[in-house]
């Protein structure tokens, strides 16, 4: 029986090893909500006890549909062109994270315009030990807010090299009548400044943006900034999607099949690709779920 977390509960969870690209790193084993919260809470505070820990989840989490403040959430507001600098400056979850197949579901989370959010908001690697994301499904979750880069899953992930057996199920980016909404996916909201990236595995099925004048979102990934070698392969994106019509203009992303030709694109696959021309991508066995995406004209 899982126990459902009631919002507030904080527990300090064991602590652990996990193998990382064959290395054992330290880790937190995390069985329930309250031990979830209690890792956020310290990393979110910069406490030097957990800095540079891991997370292992050892048990499925319901957080009961309360609001989430996610792991690694900065509170720091950045505007539109910071994607190389805002979050470099304050890595607050630079570990791993090991699902070992668990599942969070269940939780609203609603912070901020303008910051990275998700049930984790950042996981940031180092060019030396690049960080991995494996065999985590999170199901039933909710990102509220105006801004940029909201997935289910990470809102921002840097220096991570490999993205492994996640999914997302029954998603939704809610902005209201906020101005504009952009660079948030089903999955990952946001990849930025990574030399090597696999995404093997994962699943996507069903995510709907809400609100006005969405752009640069994706079914799978919201965008991805100055990547150099992307591998994306067995990757399943289906159920209904839809999004608002999306703003006019161009970018130099140019990978018609993944986001559409004219740029500022809300799309079922990746809402955007900048700075495409120093990117290396291969893309095998990705369902096209396109049949399935609906574009709404949102701008009343």
């Amino acid at each position: 029986v899982i126990e459902v977390w009631d919002g507030e509960a904080q527990m300090q969870p064991a602590e652990t090893t996990v193998d990382v690209d064959g290395k054992q790193v330290a880790a937190y084993a995390v069985s329930s909500g309250a031990e979830l919260a209690w890792v956020a809470a310290k990393v979110n505070s910069r406490d030097p006890e957990v800095a540079g820990k891991s997370i292992e989840l050892t048990a499925d989490i319901d957080l009961g549909g309360h609001d989430w403040t996610p792991v690694g959430y900065t509170g720091v507001a950045g505007g539109h062109q910071d994607e190389g600098n805002l979050y470099n400056k304050f890595k607050l979850f630079t570990g791993s994270v090991i699902g070992n197949g668990h599942t969070i579901k269940n939780a609203v989370i609603d912070e901020g315009a303008y910051t990275a959010r998700g049930l984790f908001a950042q996981v940031i690697g180092t060019k030396e030990n690049p960080a991995v994301i494996k065999d985590v499904k999170v199901e039933n979750i909710t990102l509220k807010g105006e801004g940029k880069w909201a997935g289910a899953l990470v809102g921002y992930v840097r220096d991570v090299k490999e993205i492994s057996g996640c999914s997302a199920k029954n998603v939704v980016v809610e902005s209201g009548n906020a101005w504009f909404t952009f660079a948030c996916g089903g999955l990952i909201g946001f990849i930025s400044n990574t030399d090597d990236i696999t995404i093997s595995k994962c699943e996507v099925d069903g995510v709907e943006f809400k609100g006005n004048h969405l752009w640069d979102n994706g079914g799978f990934i919201g965008k991805m900034f100055a990547v150099k070698n992307v591998t994306i392969k067995d990757c399943v994106i289906k159920g209904k999607m839809t999004a608002g019509m999306p703003l006019g203009g161009k970018t130099d992303a140019n990978v018609d099949i993944y986001i559409g030709a004219d740029g500022f694109q809300n799309t079922w696959f990746i809402g955007n690709i900048t700075l495409n021309s120093q990117m290396n991508m291969t893309v095998t066995n990705v369902t096209d779920n396109s049949a399935n995406f609906t574009l709404t004209d949102t701008f009343g």
